[in-house]
């Protein structure tokens, strides 16, 4: 719910003589140095900012609160160890501010008004009630997909795999290329990213190598159950795949087959089907085995095997 009424805020112009609070937009004029130069990319004018964001770097924001329009102010911070701009990592800087304007957040009253706006329902108990309904389909949805990747990681683990270091770095890069689509998509660089979370590209890709040793393992488990069971793509469920991503990116098959196959990609699609129908597989016959167990269980012992 508070999610809903921060989506629906409304932006005000802070009145005369108000100063900066934490959730607040400012606007601001910056200029940064390091051992009293000027750096790159230190320099702004009328630069956006949301109070409490972490944006920038250190207590930058947090010694801007209090502050009121056309004060200016001098903030010290220091650059984060690992920051993607080697020259200015771990060192003290000062930024030159000024405040330009101030805008507070007014969250609208939660009641039925606010329903009606909000949602397509009348009051404010059947939006909470859908709310909560959409949660427990969600949760029960998460806890499936949990108990079958549970069900792969056991595999997994029963599994003897030798993995050559240049499929690992390359599978490494391909998560990193991911993560970093997704950041574009949320109007965010990875340069960004970086810099807030304290890291360089030598950590990042450290921080990516056991998901991309893992992802890797996954894959020769799901060739090796495919080979075993003869499981192949049909042109239908192909047709299917690339219905299902045209809807996604709201365009064609046509277009998404032209540019799968323009990119060199058409066969991760055939690969995507076969892996998801022996991971299926494998689900299925845990399941099968799980039911067989409790179909031989005396009633003294069903609590046991549930447990187990």
């Amino acid at each position: 719910m508070e999610d809903m009424r921060d989506h629906h805020a409304n932006m005000i112009d802070a009145a005369e003589g108000d100063a900066i609070a934490d959730g607040d937009f400012i606007t601001l004029d910056f200029v940064g140095t390091v051992d009293g130069e000027k750096f790159e990319g230190g320099e702004a004018k009328d630069y956006p900012l949301n109070i409490g964001s972490k944006t920038f770097i250190d207590t930058f924001e947090d010694q801007l609160i209090g502050a009121k329009v056309g004060e200016e102010r001098e903030i010290k911070v220091t650059f984060p160890e690992n920051y993607h701009v080697k020259e200015l990592a771990d060192k003290p800087a000062i930024f030159k501010c000024k405040i330009n304007s101030i805008k507070h957040k007014e969250l609208p009253a939660l009641d039925d008004e606010f329903a009606k706006k909000a949602s397509a329902f009348q009051t404010l108990d059947e939006l909470k009630a859908d709310i909560r309904s959409n949660l427990e389909h969600s949760a029960e949805r998460q806890a499936i997909h949990d108990q079958q990747d549970a069900v792969i990681e056991k595999a997994i683990e029963n599994m003897k795999v030798d993995i050559p270091p240049v499929m690992i770095e390359d599978r490494i890069t391909a998560l990193i290329k991911e993560f970093e689509a997704q950041l574009q998509m949320q109007g965010m660089k990875i340069e960004h990213y970086m810099a807030m979370m304290g890291l360089d590209m030598d950590k990042l890709r450290e921080n990516y190598r056991d998901p991309a040793v893992r992802s890797l393992q996954a894959d020769f488990l799901l060739e090796a159950v495919a080979k075993a069971e003869n499981i192949e793509a049909t042109d239908q469920e192909l047709n299917t795949e690339l219905a299902y991503m045209a809807m996604m990116y709201r365009t064609s098959p046509k277009q998404i087959f032209k540019i799968l196959k323009d990119n060199g990609q058409l066969a991760n699609i055939k690969t995507n089907v076969i892996h998801r129908k022996a991971r299926f597989l494998i689900i299925q016959n845990s399941n099968a085995a799980e039911h067989d167990e409790e179909e031989i269980a005396t009633d003294s012992t069903v609590a046991e095997v549930t447990e187990k």
